[in-house]
């Protein structure tokens, strides 16, 4: 309890109005001392949904929840229904905010044989690492009159003591940078960021739409 409350009192120089405006060039010139001097880092975890436990499955074959390897030993809720997928980060998940977020289009965490990816941001704290956030990138295939678009965008989520959220998102085949920002949009936004009142944006440059 006490290192999320420590995680949770940092604070971030710049006004929520930048912020969520989408404005980087100027939120970013505004970054706190605290990842400069080390205390925030990143760690990964990988998965499949072999590596996971079947909890629940749904009606009509709509869909199914698991049980997959998070960070340092904790679980996390991998859900996928209506061709989606849901990522929650507690045990009893449904009641986060997180629990019904995910892109629009039909998407998965998954892209062939490959693991699903977690970049956990983090935070130093008495010799050890909190998390704060999360970076994943979803793949989502989209009908044009071109034909068929695989899109690719890093979902970032914040990780609260008392819920969690989209907090944003970046086209990951646009923006070459894709992760820098990611980590950067991470390491500002979740400290002010409201999981009940405010709305995820895109940051970076985006499509039509976005």
């Amino acid at each position: 309890m006490e290192a999320q409350q420590h995680f949770l009192s940092r604070r971030v120089v710049f006004t929520r109005k930048l912020i969520l405006a989408g404005l980087l060039s100027t939120a970013f010139a505004a970054f706190g001392s605290s990842a400069a001097a080390g205390r925030i880092s990143s760690l990964y975890t990988q998965f499949t949904l072999k590596d996971c436990q079947l909890i629940e499955t749904y009606e009509k074959g709509q869909g199914a929840a698991f049980r997959c390897p998070g960070f340092r030993g904790h679980k996390i809720t991998v859900v996928e229904s209506d061709l989606r997928f849901f990522i929650t980060y507690r045990q009893d998940g449904k009641k986060q905010t997180v629990s019904h977020q995910t892109l629009p289009a039909f998407n998965s965490i998954f892209s062939g044989n490959r693991p699903a990816v977690i970049e956990w941001r983090v935070h130093s704290y008495r010799g050890g690492w909190v998390p704060f956030a999360t970076i994943i990138r979803y793949y989502s295939n989209h009908e044009s009159g071109n034909g068929k678009r695989q899109d690719q965008t890093l979902v970032i989520t914040k990780i609260a003591r008392d819920d969690a959220c989209h907090i944003g998102y970046v086209d990951a085949k646009l923006n070459p940078d894709a992760n820098i920002i990611a980590r950067q949009v991470a390491d500002r936004m979740s400290d002010e960021f409201d999981c009940r009142r405010d709305t995820p944006q895109y940051f970076g440059k985006t499509r039509a739409g976005n």
